[in-house]
Order: structure tokens, then C-alpha cells, then sequence
């Protein structure tokens, strides 16, 4: 079973995406990015995907990617927000690598195709 680090401070829109992808998924979970970049160090190895909102607490997500990606350059990452409006943009010019970027609110079919996507590649 492939796991997958849901970083998100909203408690309900991760209970809910938990709900959606245990039964694929092995999922570890974490409310800011400070505790998504210890959860990631502690499961590094196994990890094969990173779904993370921008905006939270202590640490953000923007944060908490520039420091995984030098880390590792081979976990995929999605960025799952409200808050940006050119995200493909925003990372380009700060040179963080992200794989996919969703706009909240999305589908339950995106979500669930988009996930697929990333992992079988």
C-alpha cells in the first residue's frame, strides 16, 4: 500500500480526505507544515506523495515544500489550496518543483484521478 502526507490545518477537509483514501492509501496526516516536514523526515522512505494546502500555522506549506524538495526530489507533490491564484507562476519563479496544483473546492473524481496519476508515475 502506497502512503500518502496530508498536510492541512482545516481538521474537517482532512478527516474528510482521510475518509476518502484509506481504503487505497496508507495515510499519515499532520496540521501545519512544521508537523508535515517532522512526519515527513520520520517516514521519508516510504512516503511517495505530499497533498498540502498553503496557508497554516507555525509553518506553511510553501515553506515546509522548499524544504523537502532538498531533501528529496523524487516525492511527488501536490499542492491543494484556495489561496493562489497563479501557482504554477508562484513556484516557477521561487524554483520549487511541484507536480500538480488543485484549486479547493474540487472534485471528489479529481482528487481521486489526479492522485492516481501521480503515484503510477
Amino acid at each position: 500500500m502506497q502512503t500518502i502526507l496530508l498536510v492541512d490545518d482545516d481538521e474537517v477537509l482532512r478527516t474528510l480526505m482521510f475518509d476518502i483514501l484509506e481504503q487505497t492509501y496508507q495515510i499519515l496526516e499532520a496540521s501545519d507544515g512544521q508537523k508535515g516536514l517532522n512526519t515527513f523526515e520520520e517516514n521519508k522512505q516510504k512516503i511517495k506523495l505530499i497533498i498540502t494546502d498553503i496557508n497554516m500555522p507555525i509553518m506553511s506549506g510553501f515553506e515546509m515544500v522548499k524544504i523537502i524538495r532538498n531533501l528529496s526530489t523524487t516525492v511527488k507533490i501536490m499542492v491543494f489550496s484556495s489561496s493562489i491564484n497563479e501557482p504554477q507562476k508562484l513556484f516557477k519563479a521561487t524554483g520549487i518543483y511541484i507536480d500538480k496544483f488543485l484549486q479547493k473546492p474540487a472534485t471528489l473524481n479529481e482528487i481521486k484521478e489526479t492522485i492516481k496519476e501521480l503515484i503510477q508515475n
